[in-house]
């Protein structure tokens, strides 16, 4: 099972020139959607769960659209970064606007928690 889990990483991995030249745009893209979501909850105030709703619906048809145009590696160099992102807010805390655009107040004190998961 676990050579079948390192066969698939190895066979998608995206080559070093797709890295270098799509890593600082999913970055950018992530953090872009990102901190408009976290603007709009934190001055328009917008209830969490529809600020929250946004973001999986660019994140999950990002992914989509980089899978039927560009296949896996893309998606799993765009998963990467964006993760980058989230752990980037997740350090930041409570008081950065990408960290409100995931967290909800219902799921305190346990916030990052739930975002982590």
């Amino acid at each position: 099972m676990l050579n079948r889990i390192i066969s698939f990483f190895i066979e998608n991995i995206p080559s070093l020139e797709t890295i270098i030249f799509w890593s600082p745009i999913f970055i950018i893209w992530a953090y872009s959607y990102l901190q408009v979501i976290g603007y709009l909850k934190l001055t328009k105030k917008i209830k969490p769960d529809y600020a929250r709703k946004p973001f999986h619906i660019i994140a999950f048809l990002t992914a989509f659209v980089l899978q039927k145009i560009y296949g896996l590696p893309l998606v799993l160099l765009y998963t990467a970064m964006t993760s980058l992102v989230v752990t980037y807010a997740v350090i930041r805390g409570e008081n950065h606007p990408l960290y409100q655009a995931m967290a909800r107040e219902k799921d305190a004190p346990y916030k990052t928690y739930y975002i982590v998961v």
